[in-house]
């Protein structure tokens, strides 16, 4: 957008410079204020630029989301400084045309022009900076090492899982193996009980006979004494 010290003075060919629809004496300069204004955008995005080359060579830039705010920010101001560079330029050519009615001089022109020429300068420069060929490899660089991490990480989250289900699976293997084991323990128990209390029986089964026996011996004699 144009500066507000230039509004109504890049359109001024005849009469009166206008600003903002007031009309300004033959004498107003409005490249003062605009000069400032440019001179803070140029500072603003030097500071910029410099933290973000900071942040490029220290970070992988595909993973830093405060690179990324930052490089969409800078890529704005320079749009807009573009903008304003390109206004001063009109106005400086306005100026230069009607210089009887700014009471400029050519030399005041001629370092306007030279004001406005180093701004581009730096202007060019970091562009340049943003487009340079080794600054689009590191970003690519590191968007492949973001893509390779995430799919390692995707690979170790799916390991994890795998073994998380596979520990699950084996967990109930033993638990069924151990109730298993538990229902054998349980029914040789109860075998063993068993087989107890067969034995109790057969040694009582034992007894019996074993007097049945003695009283039929007994019986035997006592009948061969009477015959």
């Amino acid at each position: 957008s144009l500066p507000r010290g230039l509004l109504g003075v890049t359109g001024a060919k005849g009469g009166d410079a206008m600003s903002g629809g007031v009309a300004l004496s033959t004498r107003a300069d409005p490249f003062d204020v605009a000069k400032e204004e440019v001179e803070a955008a140029v500072r603003k995005v030097q500071f910029m630029h410099k933290e973000w080359r900071r942040l490029l060579d220290s970070q992988n830039t595909a993973e830093s989301t405060k690179f990324q705010d930052l490089h969409a920010e800078l890529m704005g101001e320079l749009e807009l400084l573009t903008h304003d560079l390109a206004d001063v330029e009109r106005s400086i050519q306005t100026m230069e045309e009607n210089q009887q009615r700014f009471n400029l001089s050519a030399e005041q022109v001629s370092q306007r022009k030279t004001f406005v020429k180093s701004s581009k300068e730096v202007h060019t420069e970091i562009q340049d900076s943003l487009n340079n060929r080794s600054v689009a490899t590191k970003m690519e660089e590191d968007r492949r090492r973001h893509l390779l991490t995430k799919e390692s990480q995707a690979q170790q989250q799916t390991q994890k899982s795998r073994e998380y289900r596979d520990e699950a699976f084996m967990e109930e293997q033993r638990e069924l193996q151990q109730k298993y084991i538990r229902s054998q323990e349980d029914e040789l128990d109860e075998l063993s009980k068993n087989a107890e209390r067969l034995g109790l029986a057969a040694h009582t089964l034992n007894g019996e006979i074993e007097s049945q026996n003695k009283m039929l011996e007994a019986l035997g004699e006592d009948i061969e004494k009477e015959t």
